[in-house]
């Protein structure tokens, strides 16, 4: 029975992949911000969707879904005409006679399912069919059918018999279809066949097999094959050999019909394939001759890369391949050895990344990881190095977050080079490559953190429009970046320039508009230059002191309410404290928490001791994140900036002034919520200073902060 289930699967794949993505934040791969720098040796899982491209050629391609009868009847409308305007027409016009087929055919239709939709789930060559209909009754059609073609006659009468559960009516009817002379059967031979094919295979599978093959036979003669028949019969064919004991050719059939079909026939092999490999793998004593057969030893190693909730999969395989006696090809040894590598069987994975070609980027990655468990960094490097270079720039296979981000070996390698350089303290070439590889967190920690403002400035002046960066692109592991790389980091490096107050320079970096999304819902669009160039002069003007001191009190007020306004879009931080990316509606602990802050990292205790110092902080490091802490070093830092910046207002302003009293209300509401410990200096101001005002004399009462802003 399950061998009838395999090709109803991507059927349901199909159906599911147009259902709507759940909401909510998209946490990319890390490794410092995560505190996972121990995924350095790692080697990763691969694609099973990639392998099948590699092996076979053939690039996956994505279309929209369509039901079997809306394929169905749309092939059999265009033959229809293509064989009346080639052949004598008996009776009627060829466009009264396609309607009237088409008609009968909804009549069927309805008749065998009681609707006129699709029913791909239902046949009966399944056990679990329903009760067969009544025999369609042709009687009112029997004109039209005198009228066609006799190969349409035929194949329509054959398939409402096999609807009604009478398969050996319908063999009959298209063993005559076959048995026309081929210039009589060109449009409906492959049809026929296939379905013979389909309606033998509980019974007699090895029968089937001959149906399957013919199919394609006589396709590739020249018989029409409108719903692309010959792939798709090899699925079939690759059941109906499951049937007979021969999985080992099955399993090619799989990827046969993957390299040869449609993009739904792609789907359906390469789901077969994989539900087979595991079959395959899942038996008590894994059969030798799957190592010898090479087309199956290369199927089963690409599902071992690839095996992602099957973690037994690769460690059999790979006890299979050494058990054997075997030698597999030179062209494979690369990915038997990520297989070993992965399965934990490190003997293994030396010696076949040993074996493998000169040029097998995999085994090289590899040796790389070997390497860096023996502590020999330095060759680890130079491996790396030359992989960062080697492996095709946008070649995406790899999943770093399931489901989410997909990621190429290049940018993976950038990942383990840009984490390893950062405990040589080589911190450009440690952003650049972070950077690289697209860990958006990661490389904004050290752009915010560790580089000083004049490396960091320098490396975006000679980035330039680097190509690679200059989208965000396939296989960059932040999905969620509104903007380009590049433009996220001049973006990124306005807002630092302006929390150390270079508001002339930060000017050059912003962008044009960005989304000011902390209400999410009524986010706007606002323009970070102006906002800076007027926080500048409020700034300046507020501490002239050539000013009188009221002027400079509502310049420094209006700049603490700039600020608290649009803090986020002006000088708040990527990552934390203030995690910008998300607007601030979301916080995590980050790479300072983790790097700096001594939390437990996951795994790290399994890193061997000789690794350990060098993916970890040095001191250097950390001497650099204190001298560039964001001050204070706390979520919404602006808002405690915009404290300090009311504070100032009211000082400058005179008692029972109502400046004074709204500098001070709105000071400690900025902060009452988080840190009213904070804000209690405001309360205690505003009630000292403003008892002449009805908002201090209500703060009196109170005890705190009234509900109702000062006017």
């Amino acid at each position: 029975m399950r061998r009838r289930v395999a090709l109803a699967i991507p059927l349901f794949a199909l159906l599911w992949a147009g259902s709507g993505q759940a909401c909510g934040p998209i946490f990319p791969i890390g490794y410092l911000y995560t505190g996972n720098e121990a995924r350095v040796l790692e080697m990763p899982e691969g694609s099973f969707w990639h392998e099948l491209e590699r092996l076979t050629g053939t690039a996956r391609v994505n279309a929209p879904y369509r039901t079997h009868w809306q394929g169905t009847i749309a092939a059999d409308e265009a033959d229809l005409k293509a064989a009346l305007s080639s052949a004598p027409i008996v009776a009627g016009e060829p466009d009264a006679l396609v309607q009237q087929y088409l008609a009968m055919r909804q009549a069927m239709k309805q008749a065998g399912d009681g609707n006129e939709g699709d029913s791909v789930f239902r046949s009966v060559d399944t056990e679990e069919a329903a009760a067969a209909p009544s025999p369609f009754d042709f009687t009112e059609y029997a004109a039209l059918l005198d009228a066609i073609p006799s190969e349409f006659a035929l194949y329509v009468r054959g398939a409402a018999a096999y609807r009604a559960g009478d398969c050996p009516g319908a063999l009959a009817q298209w063993a005559a279809l076959l048995e026309l002379p081929e210039a009589e059967r060109l449009y409906r031979s492959t049809w026929a066949a296939f379905m013979s094919g389909k309606g033998v295979l509980r019974d007699d599978p090895a029968r089937a097999i001959e149906w399957f093959e013919r199919t394609r036979a006589l396709a590739a003669a020249g018989c029409h094959d409108s719903l692309g028949l010959a792939p798709a019969s090899l699925g079939w064919q690759a059941m109906a050999e499951e049937a007979t004991g021969d999985r080992m050719a099955a399993l090619r059939h799989y990827v046969e019909m993957y390299r040869s079909g449609s993009p739904h026939d792609q789907v359906a092999g390469y789901i077969s394939a994989r539900w087979m490999c595991s079959r395959l793998l899942a038996e008590r004593e894994i059969d030798p001759a799957l190592v010898a057969d090479p087309a199956c030893c290369e199927i089963l190693t690409a599902w071992a890369v690839a095996c992602a909730g099957w973690p037994r999969d690769h460690r059999r395989w790979v006890t299979a391949v050494a058990a054997s006696g075997v030698q597999p090809p030179a062209s494979l040894m690369g990915r038997l050895a990520w297989a070993a590598y992965r399965a934990g069987d490190m003997p293994h994975a030396g010696e076949w990344a040993a074996q493998a070609a000169e040029d097998d980027l995999y085994a090289k990655w590899v040796a790389a990881k070997l390497l860096l468990r023996e502590g020999k960094l330095d060759e680890a490097f130079d491996i790396l190095r030359v992989l960062t270079a080697a492996f095709p720039q946008n070649e995406e296979w790899t999943t770093l977050a399931p489901g989410k981000n997909d990621a190429s070996a290049r940018r993976w390698a950038h990942a383990e080079l840009g984490v390893l350089l950062l405990g040589r303290q080589d911190y450009v070439a440690a952003f650049d490559a972070l950077l690289r590889a697209g860990l958006w967190f990661d490389a904004a920690y050290v752009a915010e953190r560790v580089l000083t403002l004049d490396e960091l400035e320098a490396y975006v002046a000679d980035l330039g429009d680097d190509p690679e960066l200059a989208s965000w692109g396939p296989g960059y592991a932040c999905r969620r970046l509104e903007r380009s790389p590049i433009e996220a980091l001049r973006y990124l490096t306005a807002r630092r320039l302006a929390r150390n107050g270079r508001f002339d320079d930060a000017g050059a970096y912003y962008p044009e508009h960005v989304v000011d999304a902390y209400d999410w819902r009524a986010p706007e669009e606002v323009d970070p230059r102006a906002l800076c160039g007027q926080l500048a002069a409020l700034l300046a003007a507020g501490r002239d002191e050539a000013l009188p001191a009221r002027t400079r009190a509502e310049r420094l007020f209006e700049a603490g309410t700039l600020m608290r306004a649009h803090g986020m879009e002006l000088v708040g931080s990527e990552v934390e404290p203030d995690w910008a990316f998300f607007h601030g509606l979301f916080e995590l602990v980050g790479a300072t928490g983790f790097r700096l802050g001594g939390l437990e990292r996951p795994r790290f205790d399994e890193i061997p001791e000789v690794l350990r110092a060098p993916l970890a902080a040095s001191a250097g490091e950390a001497g650099r994140a204190a001298a560039h802490a964001i001050t204070p070093d706390k979520r919404f830092h602006y808002r405690y900036r915009a404290a300090d910046l009311m504070w100032e207002s009211a000082k400058l302003a005179p008692d029972n002034d109502p400046l004074t009293a709204k500098a001070l209300y709105y000071g400690g509401v900025y902060l009452k919520d988080r840190e009213p410990a904070l804000a209690d200096r405001f309360y205690k101001a505003l009630v000292r200073r403003c008892r002449g005002l009805a908002i201090g004399q209500e703060a009196d009462r109170l005890r705190w902060f009234p509900a109702t802003p000062p006017e």
